[in-house]
């Protein structure tokens, strides 16, 4: 074969690998839920929420927050900067049960800007 046909080959090859890799990466986002729908059949799901910080509680490296949307849930923190009270955020995580009670596990938090 020709170098320029290898060439071609190759780079069609990448391409073509490139795409599979991304429609792979994105089937794998946690798609975004209310807080009222979940429940213990969603232990061990990741999901992703938005809402806001009603309540604070530091434990060292660990912070518990009550985030509301208007239903609350209890989500686990470490490793995170400070956050407040008023935040809004969206949470990445898993859902976990403690005491028949429904909690996320976050694996990544954003605050989200506050419009002006």
């Amino acid at each position: 074969m020709k170098e320029q046909t290898l060439l071609k080959i190759a780079l069609v090859s990448s391409i073509l690998g490139l795409a599979i890799l991304f429609a792979v990466a994105r089937s794998g986002d946690a798609g975004q839920a209310d807080i009222s729908s979940i429940d213990g059949t969603m232990k061990g799901n990741h999901v992703k929420i938005l809402g806001t910080v009603q309540d604070v509680h530091n434990t060292g490296e660990v912070q518990i927050l009550d985030i509301s949307q208007p239903s609350s849930i209890t989500v686990f923190v470490s490793g995170q900067p400070p956050l407040k009270k008023g935040d809004t955020v969206e949470v990445i995580g898993r859902v976990d049960e403690y005491k028949e009670e429904r909690e996320i596990i976050a694996d990544r938090i954003r605050v989200i800007p506050s419009q002006p």
